[in-house]
């Protein structure tokens, strides 16, 4: 049970999410456009940079400006973006719309993380911190689907038609934005208590959860690094870089069946995530590194259809690692430090993930694989400690005891 208010909240996250999946798959797919032709891996390392960027600038300004604010603030941006990306004629322009775009979206990423976690009570908290974030993976997919299609048969018509399905979203996101809540546990901490009750009111919480102190950050911060930079470099890597890297004529198809696969893997997270997201991060590391290990394994196969098939399975399980980490970055930090320790904990992986892009543009198939398999060993000793030495935070309440 919703209140009016959360739903234009859920409407308003999940679109900017799947804007963000438009988005991180323009630069790879833009490998069929003559005017991406010699700048692919600057046109790849572009997004991550500004990703980055605006992820912990966004975020800082999101603990002290709210969240509401941010949200509007990084619409516009985008819709600036994605118009630059539409209409650029040259490589020049589109990586200008790609950069804008890039910074909002992951402008963004903190602060909806922090309201979906902050004005839903905790049964609630679980759903939405795992279904809605999974919107960029539909988002990809459907703008990889724009390049499969044969009706859209060039360029232009497919620039236009992202141009069209992106502009059609912004509007209702527009709408939704100005009439979402803002996060009632920022307000109160930020002692405004009366609109902080005001707030309160339209919203449906049940149950704040279970009080407990604050988690150590010493531990909390190291073991969200080491999964951030297991499951982001590795899904970011095997599902839209190996594409024009190494099978530059399949990339339209590796996107796809990568973001299907990632888009299944959150609908069957829900059920096994309520046995606690301790166990069910473990489960999510040992599935991802175990599917890797047979991918590298079975390199030197020559069936393309095989690797999609395991390349499929692998995504569900990095979406099953992905869910752990929207979840627990969020639910292990204090409210007016939560965005800018998110944004803090994202530096890592998404600065050594340009380093990869660069490092890796030259790697054989084997190299490629053996460079995710060791980047999946990190979130699984990562999740063996969480399991070991963490806090269970399934039931727990985020407004932590002072």
């Amino acid at each position: 049970m919703f209140t009016k208010k959360q739903r234009y909240l859920l409407v308003s996250s999940s679109g900017g999410f799947f804007l963000w999946g438009i988005v991180s798959a323009i630069a790879p797919l833009s490998v069929y456009w003559p005017i991406s032709s010699g700048y692919m891996t600057i046109l790849l390392i572009i997004g991550p940079i500004f990703l980055v960027t605006g992820n912990f600038i966004m975020g800082v300004l999101s603990d002290f400006l709210g969240r509401k604010r941010i949200f509007i603030i990084t619409l516009i941006l985008y819709t600036i973006g994605i118009i630059f990306i539409s209409l650029a004629n040259s490589a020049l322009y589109l990586a200008i719309g790609l950069a804008i775009s890039q910074f909002a979206v992951g402008g963004e990423e903190p602060p909806a993380l922090a309201l979906l976690s902050e004005n839903f009570d905790y049964k609630e908290r679980s759903i939405t911190l795992t279904l809605i974030p999974n919107f960029m993976n539909i988002g990809s997919a459907v703008a990889s689907v724009f390049f499969l299609t044969s009706f859209l048969v060039n360029e232009q018509e497919q620039r236009i038609a992202l141009l069209l399905l992106s502009l059609i979203l912004i509007g209702i996101l527009m709408y939704t934005r100005l009439n979402i809540p803002e996060s009632y546990l920022w307000l109160k901490d930020k002692g405004i208590d009366k609109k902080a009750k005001e707030e309160l009111k339209d919203l449906y919480i049940s149950n704040e959860g279970r009080k407990i102190p604050p988690p150590k950050i010493r531990l909390v911060l190291p073991i969200l690094i080491m999964l951030g930079i297991s499951q982001y470099m590795s899904f970011w890597l095997m599902a839209i870089a190996i594409g024009p890297y190494i099978f530059p004529e399949q990339t339209n198809i590796i996107i796809f069946t990568a973001t299907i696969g990632a888009s299944l893997g959150a609908f069957l997270a829900l059920p096994i995530i309520k046995i606690g997201k301790k166990k069910y991060t473990l489960i999510s590391f040992a599935g991802g590194s175990l599917t890797i290990f047979l991918l590298l394994i079975l390199e030197k196969i020559t069936n393309f259809w095989i690797f999609l098939l395991i390349l499929f399975v692998n995504m569900i399980f990095s979406e099953f690692a992905w869910i752990s980490r929207t979840n627990l970055e969020p639910e292990l930090f204090k409210t007016l430090r939560r965005t800018t320790l998110i944004s803090i904990v994202r530096i890592f992986p998404i600065s050594l993930y340009i380093f990869a892009l660069i490092y890796t543009v030259n790697f054989s198939v084997s190299e490629y694989i053996t460079l995710n398999f060791i980047l999946w060993l990190i979130g699984l000793i990562a999740s063996i400690i969480w399991y070991k030495f963490g806090i269970e935070t399934y039931d727990i309440s985020i407004d932590y005891i002072k």
